[in-house]
């Protein structure tokens, strides 16, 4: 009876640590704001996880020498480094993380086994490249995590009952011990998983313009600052195109505001299927009423480009063709363009010249291109 009481009070505070150990885990899989962290997130995990791992082993050593050697009683720790383990396999799924616990599994198999026996590592192997080719499956159906989660223990399981000659560990307290934190891992890493997703989702409807369907004024600003700063700091070249359709309150006007809807509905469905046809990464915003903006990234300086762009955006959009009351309209556009230069003060200093040039083609009779300030008809 003390021994089984001593398992389940070492139980309870090493399952504290556990949890303790995936809160951390996940903070350094979402953090932002750490510097050094961002730029070594896979090192600082697998170093979290190798760290973990060694407190654990001391852990079972100190406590198993304290305790006067109980029989089984180092299995809950075994238990743990398992659980460690797997976790960081199933929630990181990068091939950095899976090399390390391929390389610390190992060479704890060839440390515990004879040398002759030590062909058996290569069970834990395949199941560690199995954890990681097909972990998201595994941590999305229970049906597949919970049978996997014992299999990837019964290496271990048997290493460690050869190199201790067979001793009586307990085998009931063992393995419901390690089916509750199969529950814990699971149970703990679908609430974080779930809070993620509810938040990326909140934060994605909250850039999108819901009419449309495309970016909005706010992510807008948020990715054209971004976008300053990447310049500033990397000086990765971006443009940008902002244009309005011409006439379009004379539309609401004379079809109503249901058939201004339509127009800018396929305006911006025709401009998400064209800018995935450029070189350049893109992304398309509503910034206004009848207002559409295109972000370019990482683009290479070219005046003769950026025409192409802007004729293809008022060629292609020319193109569409409305019927209202038996009516046939066609669109025009007044674009404006301008890229960073090394000048801009602001990241909103780019958005002010090109929403100028957009003007200038406006007061140019509208159906023109002001590409860095010289109009193109």
């Amino acid at each position: 009876m003390e021994i089984w009481g001593l398992r389940l009070v070492t139980f309870m505070a090493n399952l504290i640590i556990l949890i303790s150990f995936i809160w951390l885990y996940v903070w350094i899989e979402q953090t932002k704001r750490q510097s050094f962290i961002v730029h070594h997130r896979n090192a600082t995990l697998i170093s979290l996880t190798a760290a973990f791992l060694l407190f654990f082993h001391v852990d079972s050593l100190l406590n198993i020498a304290n305790a006067g050697h109980p029989v089984g009683y180092g299995w809950t720790f075994l238990n743990f480094q398992l659980i460690t383990m797997l976790y960081a396999l199933l929630s990181t799924r990068t091939r950095s993380m899976t090399i390390a616990m391929m390389l610390i599994g190992g060479s704890w198999f060839i440390w515990m086994m004879d040398w002759h026996q030590a062909w058996w590592v290569i069970f834990p192997m395949i199941l560690t490249v199995v954890a990681h080719r097909f972990a998201r499956p595994l941590t999305m159906k229970r049906w597949l995590y919970y049978p996997f989660g014992f299999l990837f223990a019964i290496p271990a399981y048997v290493a460690n009952y050869q190199a201790l000659d067979g001793i009586d560990v307990g085998w009931p307290f063992l393995l419901g011990g390690y089916l509750l934190l199969e529950f814990v891992l699971w149970e703990t890493n679908w609430q974080f998983n779930s809070r993620v997703l509810n938040d990326r989702q909140l934060k994605k409807e909250a850039a999108i313009d819901s009419l449309t369907g495309l970016l909005n004024f706010g992510q807008f600003d948020k990715d054209l600052q971004a976008a300053f700063e990447r310049y500033q700091d990397h000086n990765e070249l971006y443009s940008l195109y902002t244009f309005d359709v011409d006439h379009f309150k004379a539309i609401n006007d004379e079809f109503g505001h249901l058939s201004g809807n339509e127009v800018l509905k396929a305006v911006a469905k025709h401009l998400q299927q064209l800018s995935g046809t450029w070189e350049y990464r893109a992304k398309v915003y509503r910034t206004g009423g009848e207002e559409f903006s295109i972000l370019l990234f990482d683009v290479v300086e070219s005046y003769q480009r950026a025409t192409e762009i802007s004729q293809q955006l008022r060629h292609e959009l020319n193109g569409l063709e409305f019927r209202f009351d038996d009516q046939c309209l066609h669109l025009t556009i007044s674009l404006g363009q301008d890229r960073a230069t090394a000048d801009d003060k602001n990241y909103l200093d780019l958005y002010r010249r090109a929403d100028a040039f957009l003007y200038t083609s406006k007061n140019n009779g509208r159906d023109v291109a002001t590409i860095r300030g010289q109009l193109v008809h």
